[in-house]
């Protein structure tokens, strides 16, 4: 059932101003998947579109990219796969303190920040 709530209709319209009433201009955020300024609200798809809870700060990209492409294993730029997730989490909790976020990115071909946001569940939480 698709629960997003048509562009321009009144309830549409509702909900995008109450969110900035409530949190301000998107712009005043960090795109809630990159780390990039934000320029637009973005619904969070599963969640009840008429609360402005279910919506985030995101850039242009993000938002284009999470209406439009799959993420995770399915997404045509993907490094990683959710067993190779679990893997860097797994080696971190065993070997903490003696292997570093840069190690572990060397190993698996992905920057170091990445390890981190994944060991710190920023990426890939829902595994």
């Amino acid at each position: 059932m698709n629960l997003a709530l048509k562009t321009n209709s009144s309830e549409y319209q509702r909900v995008h101003y109450e969110w900035g009433r409530v949190y301000g201009e998107p712009s005043n955020y960090i795109c809630e998947f990159c780390d990039n300024d934000a320029k637009v609200k973005g619904w969070i798809h599963g969640k009840d579109p008429h609360n402005i809870n279910s919506y985030v700060p995101m850039c242009r990209s993000c938002h284009n990219k999470y209406d439009c492409v799959h993420f995770g294993e399915k997404h045509h730029n993907v490094k990683l796969t959710e067993a190779k997730v679990l893997e860097i989490r797994r080696l971190y909790s065993v070997n903490y303190p003696y292997i570093t976020y840069v190690e572990l990115g060397r190993l698996f071909d992905v920057h170091h920040e990445t390890i981190g946001k994944i060991i710190r569940r920023e990426r890939w939480a829902r595994i």
